[in-house]
């Protein structure tokens, strides 16, 4: 099986998982996260970028 990373950019409920690892609130931008790991606030259409 070949190595898979699994890239989300979704509202801040909508995966638990990565909820819970938040340590601020997303205030409308949607959380990218790489393997389950949040790494940024991002506007819905990328108008904005927040690293964490």
């Amino acid at each position: 099986m070949p190595d898979v990373t699994w890239i989300s950019n979704e509202g801040e409920h909508v995966i638990p998982s990565v909820a819970e690892q938040l340590t601020r609130p997303a205030n409308g931008k949607t959380v990218v996260a790489v393997d389950g790991v949040p790494r940024a606030l991002v506007g819905p259409h990328g108008q904005s970028y927040e690293r964490l």
